[in-house]
């Protein structure tokens, strides 16, 4: 239940944070800067283009985002991710790494949240039109002239929002996700050519998202390696369950004591080791 919560607030926060970012582009940005909105955040002599990207150079131009391909690519990735990783790891007994999955997820998020708001960037997708096109007049007119008390908690930020994010939230889960589902998929028995299937899988999504101009390209390899780097920094997960089983009361287990004819053989148990293991789930 802890693990829930933390998640569940950390979506709260994110949306706060996600619709501050899109208060302050309206409201904060000078019409000569790259981000503003343009038009629809007042009158503006510019007209604010994406910036330039060697993946939207590359890959074909999907801004239209043809559904199937969204759904395909995109939204099956996410719902295998955030979804599928999470319910293979309560069925598979993993619930160390239930717990490290969640509070890495919605440490990413939230980390993710904060630094989007420190360089503000340009939409991904058509620049200022991304505004007129994602977002309804009502929405539009609220972000531009009501106060900001009035409308923090809706999912615009989220939904809607047009700022481009460092890093790219699907790509961040969806890689925290294919990286949990994996080594548990492996001690559940699947042979790796049916767990290599997620490295192609994988693939086609970052060309999807990048076809599709929903992040641009910096953002999708920020996202990747900070997933990567979380994952196996192992003493940080340590650390997490540890520190869980603290907030909710429960004791960690013990690694069992060094047997004294073992000690010096280089055969014994490495009980730091071991510890770390357990931790994890490993």
């Amino acid at each position: 239940m802890a693990g829930v919560a933390w998640y569940a607030l950390q979506m709260l926060v994110f949306v706060f944070l996600a619709n501050a970012l899109v208060y302050i582009t309206f409201h904060d940005i000078a019409p000569s800067n790259p981000s503003y909105p343009g038009s629809v955040a007042g009158k503006s002599q510019y007209v604010h283009e994406k910036l330039f990207d060697l993946g939207f150079y590359v890959m074909p131009d999907w801004s239209h985002r043809p559904w199937i391909i969204k759904f395909a690519f995109v939204d099956l990735t996410m719902y295998m991710a955030q979804v599928g990783a999470p319910v293979v790891l309560l069925m598979g007994g993993f619930t160390k790494r239930f717990v490290c999955y969640l509070s890495i997820a919605g440490i990413m998020n939230i980390c993710k949240g904060f630094i989007q708001l420190v360089t503000i960037l340009p939409p991904a997708n058509g620049g200022e039109e991304c505004w007129s096109s994602n977002c309804s007049e009502d929405q539009l007119a609220t972000i531009r002239d009501q106060p900001f008390y009035t409308w923090f908690f809706q999912m615009w930020g989220t939904v809607h929002g047009c700022n481009d994010m460092v890093w790219s939230g699907h790509t961040a889960n969806s890689t925290i996700g294919f990286l949990f589902l994996n080594v548990s998929l492996r001690n559940m028995g699947i042979s790796w050519w049916w767990r290599s299937l997620l490295i192609v899988y994988g693939i086609c999504y970052v060309c999807a998202v990048s076809a599709l101009r929903m992040h641009y390209t910096v953002d999708v390899i920020v996202a990747f390696i900070v997933a990567a780097a979380l994952f196996t920094h192992h003493p940080y997960r340590c650390w997490i369950w540890r520190n869980v089983n603290k907030i909710v009361g429960n004791v960690p287990d013990k690694p069992p004591a060094v047997s004294e004819g073992l000690k010096g053989t280089g055969r014994g148990v490495d009980s730091q080791g071991l510890l770390a293991n357990r931790m994890i789930g490993a």
